[in-house]
């Protein structure tokens, strides 16, 4: 899918209030650390992850996802997460950054539990 697609998705995103944290933008530039998931040949949503290394040698997958406004309910956005835990390394924790109650419901759907709120 054209590069040019993925940026009207992201601007449509970003118009409605969505996007993704800095930490995961970089990870659109790689087809392995992200799903796009279509409709009718057009995204609805994007799910991206990065790694953070911790300094005992550790590390995290964080993942986060853009989803159409329209698609925002917990069915589609746990499909979503699990696309995007599906290219984590299973041996690699994920941990994940909600801005949406659907995606909250679906997080926990999935067996995640909340470890921070702001």
């Amino acid at each position: 899918m054209p590069i040019a697609e993925l940026a009207d998705f992201l601007t449509r995103a970003a118009a409605e209030g969505s996007g993704f944290s800095a930490a995961k933008s970089p990870s659109l530039d790689s087809e392995a650390r992200h799903v796009r998931i279509l409709e009718d040949d057009r995204i609805v949503a994007i799910g991206a992850y990065a790694i953070h290394e911790h300094a005992d040698g550790s590390s995290h997958a964080a993942l986060e996802t853009v989803v159409e406004r329209s698609m925002q309910f917990p069915a589609f956005e746990e499909a979503v997460v699990a696309a995007t835990i599906a290219i984590v390394d299973e041996a690699v924790p994920v941990s994940a950054w909600s801005q949406r109650p659907s995606l909250d419901r679906a997080l926990e759907g999935l067996g995640f539990t909340p470890s921070r709120s702001l």
